[in-house]
């Protein structure tokens, strides 16, 4: 299944997404990790440190319940719990924007920073 997934981190350092793109390539055949660019925080508390966002693009023989717990495991793995998400703090977040033929995530595939990745991989 093609699959298009969007990786971000408020932390200081983005190279999370750079680890987290190598563990990717096991799961995602052909995966593609387009540059990392930085962005304000969108509907966080003023204080909540700026963003950098990747978009990653492969595809998978998984399926999507076992894809999205894995990448849920992966984001606990790097640190993110429940109380560092209510202080704004992300050590990662992966979300599915697209899986097969069905999108998700409705809102992120207007974000701009998305549509200006997604657009410099060809999509």
């Amino acid at each position: 299944m093609l699959t298009i997934l969007s990786l971000s981190t408020n932390l200081p350092n983005p190279e999370i997404i750079h680890k987290t793109a190598e563990k990717l390539r096991g799961i995602l055949d052909g995966m593609r990790l387009s540059e990392t660019i930085r962005t304000e925080p969108v509907g966080m508390p003023e204080s909540t440190p700026d963003y950098f966002n990747a978009i990653a693009i492969g595809h998978t023989s998984m399926g999507y319940d076992s894809l999205r717990s894995m990448l849920k495991g992966m984001e606990i793995d790097a640190g993110r719990t429940h109380e560092k998400s209510a202080a704004g703090i992300i050590p990662l977040d992966i979300d599915i924007l697209m899986y097969g033929d069905k999108k998700y995530k409705d809102e992120d595939w207007q974000r701009e920073y998305n549509i200006r990745l997604l657009s410099s991989m060809g999509l």
